[in-house]
């Protein structure tokens, strides 16, 4: 009688514990090697790296990291609650009102820059900064990048938002296809360096354009579930693993 009891027990607690299990949808994002690199044990990305983070508490069940997707299927499948999160986009104005953006704690900060080729002889950006490039040749950025809001207003650049990777754009730069790559500095860098560009390509900063990356939630998602993300995140950052895992990748925390 005491060992059935103790298995009814055991039956209990384990159904118990998995009906309180959250279950995320999520997606990594093609092309973004800094923050999404599977095939790369040692440097498998920043975003990826923090799901294995999170997925340390029991509670969260989290899927389709490995599953690649365009920033712009990316977002719009957040948009229509066809995945729960995205871990890693910049915050403009469109992302806020469509998704919920965990803005504390931070992910990290991002400063916009942009790559030209080395023996460009542009040295230092105009004072009308991306204005004035637009003037000067066509501006690369990836398919769905918060930047495109920059490059058309007040008036439409030259601009060319084919590729869906950052790699892709760098490619154009060095084959003379387009005269300048404007992403993050961070992650230009990081691309630049994985890809042996360092004798070709260099980075110049747009000081005072810098945005936060945040983890993006679904608005189809309980709140509930939002509060225990967000709490879930803090214990990262108050632990000191978030910290660790910027400082691997060479980012910046909110200034």
């Amino acid at each position: 009688m005491i060992r059935l009891f103790q298995f009814l027990a055991l039956i209990y607690l384990a159904f118990s514990g998995s009906a309180h299990a959250i279950n995320l949808r999520s997606s990594a994002q093609a092309g973004n090697l800094m923050r999404f690199n599977p095939h790369n044990p040692a440097l498998p990305g920043f975003s990826i790296e923090l799901i294995r983070l999170l997925q340390a508490d029991p509670q969260l069940h989290i899927t389709g990291q490995d599953s690649m997707r365009s920033l712009r299927r990316l977002e719009s499948d957040l948009e229509q609650g066809r995945i729960d999160m995205v871990v890693g986009l910049a915050d403009s104005a469109s992302r806020q009102r469509r998704f919920i953006v965990i803005s504390r704690p931070l992910l990290y900060m991002q400063q916009a820059a942009v790559a030209v080729r080395r023996e460009d002889a542009l040295f230092q950006l105009p004072e009308n900064k991306l204005s004035g490039l637009g003037q000067n040749g066509v501006i690369a950025i990836i398919q769905g990048s918060a930047y495109g809001a920059h490059l058309s207003n007040p008036a439409p650049l030259q601009m060319d938002d084919g590729a869906i990777s950052l790699a892709a754009n760098l490619g154009k730069l060095v084959r003379h296809r387009v005269r300048f790559v404007l992403h993050a500095k961070e992650e230009l860098d990081w691309h630049i360096k994985q890809l042996q560009l360092q004798q070709r390509v260099r980075v110049i900063p747009l000081h005072g354009m810098q945005t936060g990356v945040h983890l993006m939630l679904s608005r189809k998602l309980p709140s509930s579930t939002i509060r225990y993300l967000q709490a879930a995140l803090q214990k990262l950052e108050d632990s000191g693993n978030l910290h660790a895992l910027r400082v691997k990748y060479g980012l910046n925390p909110a200034s």
